[in-house]
């Protein structure tokens, strides 16, 4: 059972001011930043949301601080290239416990190595892969293998798919040559039995 929320109540950098609607339950929240954000009890009593935005932008900033500057390349008109924004993706699924993708990437163990993390992590990346081609994105040739040279390429969305439809496609070949050796072995041990008892 979640615990009542009344006005004053702190969550993080909100403070609760008051009920906005009964089912599903909504509080109306200051932040600490003066901004006013509607939010659910289920998600205050979560932690889900602990300010109107603002502390999640603050801890993107620091984390790009970090991670990002590193041989950073802009095209022409002022934009990342493609291959810096693949690098970038890259850490982020990895190492922001907020970025989409977390849990499968970094919240399941899967990690950047050192060599491309390091302070020309970028060049480094860049040396190992290449630029990025044309409707390309990173792939790793083994799922729970990390992102490190050896381990990643650059492939289009349509190989990605077929890769994974040839590795579904093996699994199950495996499951049915297991059960057919568990049936197998199963005959051969009733036809023992039978023979015994004759």
């Amino acid at each position: 059972m979640t615990a009542a929320i009344t006005p004053g109540d702190i969550f993080g950098r909100l403070v609760v001011v008051r009920q906005t609607t009964r089912w599903p339950e909504r509080w109306l929240c200051r932040c600490a930043c003066s901004k006013t954000r509607i939010v659910r009890a289920a998600d205050l009593n979560s932690g889900l949301v602990d300010s109107c935005g603002c502390w999640g932008r603050e801890r993107w900033a620091e984390w790009r601080k970090k991670f990002l500057p590193r041989g950073y390349q802009r095209d022409a008109d002022g934009g990342a290239s493609p291959t810096r924004k693949s690098y970038a993706s890259m850490i982020l699924r990895c190492a922001n416990p907020s970025a989409t993708g977390y849990e499968t990437y970094g919240g399941s163990g899967i990690k950047v190595c050192a060599r491309w993390l390091e302070e020309a992590g970028f060049s480094n990346f860049l040396a190992d892969m290449g630029e990025r081609p044309p409707r390309t994105s990173i792939s790793r040739r083994l799922d729970s293998g990390n992102y490190e040279p050896g381990n990643c390429r650059w492939d289009t969305r349509s190989g990605q798919r077929a890769e994974r439809m040839g590795k579904r496609a093996m699994i199950r070949l495996h499951r049915f040559h297991e059960q057919q050796k568990k049936s197998s072995k199963g005959k051969i041990n009733g036809s023992d039995d039978h023979n015994t008892r004759n």
